[in-house]
């Protein structure tokens, strides 16, 4: 089985085909409703590729509930940074962590 992986945005022409070959990509710009197709389908992604020009938002990834990994091709990982910092905090807010003198 191969991994579905949802790309957002355009990416250079021989890196999408040599992930169509690995992975079962889904180009989410050819949806004529993204928000509808998420709503529908976010949950069957495991991955999410993007760039640094469109970067992964909060609603993005919180319609990815299956989201193992984010890959963005390119330069300026600021902006996502922030967006991922804070769905982090919200992953982990009212979850319980093992402290190191407990493990």
């Amino acid at each position: 089985m191969r991994h579905r992986i949802l790309q957002h945005g355009r990416l250079l022409p021989a890196l999408e085909a040599r992930l169509a070959e690995r992975y079962a990509l889904h180009p989410l710009w050819s949806e004529s409703d993204p928000q509808g197709f998420l709503a529908a389908h976010g949950g069957e992604f495991e991955g999410l590729v993007t760039s640094a020009r469109f970067g992964a938002d909060a609603a993005l990834t919180a319609a990815m509930p299956a989201l193992k990994i984010i890959s963005s091709f390119g330069v300026g990982l600021a902006a996502m940074a922030q967006r991922l910092e804070e769905n982090l905090a919200a992953y982990f807010a009212g979850r319980p962590l093992v402290s190191a003198a407990a493990a």
